[in-house]
């Protein structure tokens, strides 16, 4: 006897929209706490003097808990975040502006990159300082396609705005610091650090967006 078969989708885009929502809220989260926590660990960190990747050398042996903490911040926020990117991806793949589709698929590229910043600690030199340039450059680029995309869409100019907003007051900040504080005590601890809070408000924006304004796949 034979039964009827029926034709199951391997693929759920409400479950994975679900999943990559909870995943990335909570993965910024993590990331910024356990960052907190490796301050504590870091002998006589100040927010001043240091920069975060002074905590995430490996090498030294009195700072190996400060750098577990710090690397798995950046490694579960990267990889946490990325489902969320991925359906940013998907659904700008075959947008007509080419501003969004650049955008869509560009947006899976910070969360891999501060994934990497987590790998490639303070001790790899010259390595480390191309991937964390190569993190704020990345974001830059995303946030501005993906409002000069939304710019042409009128239910969507708000979050070209936004988008503008985040990526004006993130370049301005670090302006600021290599105009004024480039050289001096003053390090770049509290400026990396506001940028890790950037990231985290944009993966909780976007999460907002995807999930509750109706984006599907």
């Amino acid at each position: 006897m034979q039964f009827p078969t029926e034709s199951r989708s391997t693929f759920h885009p409400e479950f994975f929209l679900t999943y990559a929502v909870v995943m990335a809220i909570s993965s910024v989260a993590v990331g910024i706490l356990l960052i907190l926590l490796a301050t504590l660990f870091y002998p006589n960190f100040n927010w001043i003097g240091n920069t975060l990747s002074n905590m995430g050398n490996v090498t030294r042996g009195h700072e190996y808990n400060s750098a577990s903490l710090l690397n798995g911040a950046y490694i579960i926020a990267g990889l946490g975040t990325l489902p969320l990117y991925l359906h940013y991806a998907r659904i700008y793949r075959y947008s007509t502006h080419r501003g969004l589709r650049l955008g869509g698929k560009m947006t899976i590229l910070p969360p891999i990159n501060i994934a990497l910043l987590g790998i490639c600690s303070e001790n790899f030199d010259l390595l480390h300082i191309v991937v964390s340039n190569l993190f704020f450059l990345l974001i830059a680029l995303t946030l501005l396609f993906l409002a000069l995309g939304w710019l042409h869409m009128p239910g969507e100019r708000k979050w070209a705005a936004f988008n503008l907003v985040v990526l004006f007051s993130a370049v301005g900040m670090w302006l600021v610091y290599f105009t004024i504080f480039a050289g001096t005590s003053v390090n770049q601890a509290l400026f990396e650090f506001a940028t890790d809070i950037d990231y985290m408000i944009l993966a909780v924006a976007y999460s907002y967006k995807a999930y509750r304004l109706g984006l599907k796949i």
